[in-house]
């Protein structure tokens, strides 16, 4: 296998391994070849205008729907509340990005109760138990495992 011509490098003439060469090898010295896909792919002036045209309007638009998309929301977050009876007051917080990008972003006002050690134990072996429990979930549900054990690290 050493001896095969896929795993000699070139060699320039002051011993050193080609850049070049080197860029088209993988780790043991065989050769990678570019994707049939991008062989033919060439980037034209037209790809770029238009790419730039694409971003620069899609931003455009997001940034003119903000404060629509933050109205809806905190309709949303109103309407819930009520129907929820909430003891909670949905509130608009101004945000202010730039001269150019102003807007409100709705957040619900909930005041929290107090943690007595009867609830931080519960939590606890709750926490625990759901983060051992993932150690149970088959190697077809391992996305799922990997999911909640994120959520126990944030929790």
């Amino acid at each position: 296998m050493a001896s095969s011509s896929t795993f000699k490098q070139q060699r320039e003439s002051n011993g050193w391994p080609d850049p070049a060469t080197l860029r088209t090898r993988g780790h043991r010295g065989g050769e990678i070849r570019m994707h049939r896909g991008i062989i033919s792919f060439r980037v034209t002036k037209t790809d770029v205008v238009h790419a730039v045209v694409l971003a620069a309007g899609l931003s455009f638009l997001w940034v003119r729907s903000l404060p629509a998309v933050c109205r809806l929301w905190f309709a949303m977050f109103s309407y819930w509340a009520r129907t929820l009876k909430l003891e909670a007051t949905v509130s608009m917080m101004p945000q202010h990005w730039s001269n150019v990008i102003n807007f409100s972003l709705p957040f619900v006002g909930v005041q929290a109760g107090t943690i007595s050690p009867k609830i931080w134990i519960v939590t606890l072996f709750i926490t625990a138990a759901v983060f051992a429990a993932t150690y149970w979930f088959g190697e077809d549900h391992a996305p799922w495992s990997y999911i909640v054990r994120a959520l126990v690290l944030i929790q």
